[in-house]
């Protein structure tokens, strides 16, 4: 509890603060402190984590790289055998990425 200073008047011309000093530490040390309420348990339902499709990742891989031997002219042939096996791979992946907490159907679409 704090206390509160009280003035008091003197038996001057003008009122003159006078501070009342008394000691209030051993009220401050005798208070109790009130228990803390506990917390309330609630039942919280598990949420599936969000996790990346492999199919989607591995056809933007894939895809990429076989961009890649096509641009080169000399793996052209094996480039576009493996950009045909991407675009089952991402059509695969876009399937897998519709339920709810499947994600990357950005990355099968760039696949």
């Amino acid at each position: 509890m704090v206390r509160i200073p009280s003035l008091t008047m003197s038996s001057g011309r003008h009122a003159t603060p006078v501070l009342d000093r008394k000691d209030d530490t051993a009220e401050r040390s005798t208070t109790e402190l009130k228990p803390a309420k506990p917390a309330r348990r609630e039942l919280i339902a598990p949420v599936a984590r969000p996790r990346g499709s492999m199919l989607a990742t591995l056809s933007l891989l894939l895809g990429v790289a076989s961009a890649g031997a096509v641009a080169t002219g000399v793996l052209a042939v094996p480039g576009v055998a493996v950009g045909l096996f991407t675009t089952l791979l991402a059509t695969v992946g876009i399937a897998a990425t519709a339920r709810p907490h499947v994600t990357g159907r950005i990355s099968a679409l760039f696949g």
